[in-house]
């Protein structure tokens, strides 16, 4: 059936036949950038992962050396008393 019956003109259908195409082509940037964004916030979640990892590290290490001074400040207290 030609599309002209339907009670479009054919120029018409042509101009929104192109508002269509742009709009795909809208729909495909929009899914490639957020396919972009998506990456990108992984990769930021990545690091962010494993500089936690790093600071539970030297947390740890931190409060290891904590208590060996404290350990440390014990035994010169009972030394000098």
């Amino acid at each position: 059936m030609d599309p002209c019956i339907r009670g479009c003109t054919c120029p018409q259908i042509g101009y929104l036949e192109g508002v269509i195409r742009t709009q795909e082509g809208n729909v495909a940037e929009f899914e490639a950038e957020s396919v972009r964004l998506t990456q990108e916030y992984e990769e930021r979640q990545l690091r962010w992962e494993h500089r936690e990892v790093e600071l539970e590290r030297q947390i740890a290490t931190l409060e290891r050396q904590a208590a060996m001074i404290a350990g440390a400040a014990a035994k010169v207290r009972l030394l000098h008393c």
